[in-house]
């Protein structure tokens, strides 16, 4: 039987038979949120160490993927580099305290639940192509950072054609 990529058994682990087990994951992935989503290709990829504790087993390592990112100013695509560091405690599922503990029953630990949270938190809310970013002008799609907006011209009003509806003084 095939175990999915993410879930790895810790016998060895809970019952003293090793001090700790390096895991390396190379695994497609398509997580994401509003304006940043993981790439699939290349996979994510996460150098990680178990090691048992006291209270379960610590999962601690380095997360690296390549996220793409939509400007929320100018809505302009760019893929970016992500790195992060890791370290949370799996408890076994009789010593979890809280609901948003990170669990495992038995001999196996799912790792996807937190990796898919860390590397989510890691990711902006509204990602910004730079930080001089000028975003799209009011009139129809006009980028400002390209400089090839109508220059000289004022923004026409939306309600303009209405104007004209009304009488004198009125």
């Amino acid at each position: 039987m095939n175990r999915p990529p993410f879930v790895q058994s810790v016998s060895d682990l809970v019952r003293g038979r090793a001090a700790g087990r390096e895991v390396a994951l190379d695994v497609p992935v398509e997580w994401g949120i509003e304006l940043s989503q993981v790439v699939p290709e290349p996979p994510l990829h996460a150098d990680l160490e178990l090691t048992p504790v006291s209270g379960g087993v610590l999962v601690r390592g380095v997360v690296d993927a390549t996220v793409r990112h939509v400007c929320h100013r100018c809505l302009d695509e760019w893929e970016q580099e992500l790195t992060i560091e890791v370290a949370q405690l799996f408890q076994p599922e009789t010593r979890a305290d809280e609901e948003d503990d990170y669990v495992f029953a038995g001999d196996e630990l799912d790792l996807e639940p937190m990796l898919r949270d860390e590397v989510l938190l890691a990711m902006p809310l509204a990602p910004t192509c730079s930080d001089d970013c000028r975003g799209l002008v009011e009139t129809s799609q006009s980028d400002l950072n390209s400089g090839s907006a109508d220059e000289g011209e004022e923004p026409t009003s939306p309600f303009a054609v209405l104007q004209d509806l009304l009488g004198p003084g009125e």
